[in-house]
């Protein structure tokens, strides 16, 4: 199937004992590791080309958000609005690539494929990231969605509200540089899929479910 954390003292006649305990302040606040001090979107503002979301040094999925007017990173600190969440960026460059196989969370009416308006609004305070974490409320449908990484894997968690139908969309055909030139989706379970894209380089994935899915369904461009 084709184009996914919150004095005592006492009188006793007429003494008073009076106890003072002094303890260090760094004994009862928590120690802090440098790791805790990085602030991943540095950078993500202008021309830094910085991406706040999930990744592990030299791992071959980086997974961020896209915003809808993506910049060469995908994410523009400015813009308000997601399209999804792509397994592969290059950051910090000059020139932009990949932001291939977007996964694309809704509870909404499916015909906003076809008016091309598949994409949330979300604002900084319902955002957070730190190294290896990423969350943020996509706010159209009250989704949120949480993000981790390994070295060789993506893992995505959505929170939906609660809703009849919850739909998770797998978007092989976005990119954030070379256009989609074909692929394939194939359904191997009835709680996995498995497939692959082409921009001028292959991509392949398998995305399983924690929970199985009770139908599917394709789109190309904007017809279902």
């Amino acid at each position: 199937m084709k184009n996914l954390v919150h004095r005592f003292y006492r009188l006793l006649g007429t003494y008073v004992f009076l106890l003072i305990v002094v303890i260090p302040f760094t004994a009862c606040s928590e120690q802090k590791e440098p790791v805790d001090y990085v602030d991943p979107f540095i950078g993500t503002k202008g021309e830094g080309n910085v991406i706040p979301g999930a990744l592990r040094s030299h791992s071959m999925v980086k997974l961020s958000p896209d915003n809808l007017n993506s910049p060469l990173s995908g994410y523009e600190y400015d813009d308000n609005h997601i399209v999804g969440f792509s397994h592969t960026h290059l950051q910090g460059t000059g020139g932009g690539a990949y932001g291939n196989i977007l996964l694309y969370p809704m509870t909404s009416d499916l015909n906003k494929i076809t008016t091309g308006k598949c994409f949330s609004e979300f604002n900084h305070v319902k955002e957070s990231a730190k190294p290896g974490y990423y969350s943020v409320t996509l706010l159209d449908d009250n989704i949120k969605a949480e993000l981790t990484s390994t070295d060789h894997a993506g893992f995505h968690k959505y929170t939906f509200p609660e809703s009849e139908k919850s739909y998770i969309l797998i978007d092989v055909g976005h990119s954030l540089d070379k256009p989609c030139e074909g692929g394939d989706i194939e359904i191997t379970g009835d709680d996995q899929i498995q497939g692959y894209g082409l921009y001028g380089y292959p991509v392949y994935f398998v995305a399983k479910f924690d929970k199985p899915f009770k139908a599917h369904g394709t789109w190309n461009g904007s017809k279902l």
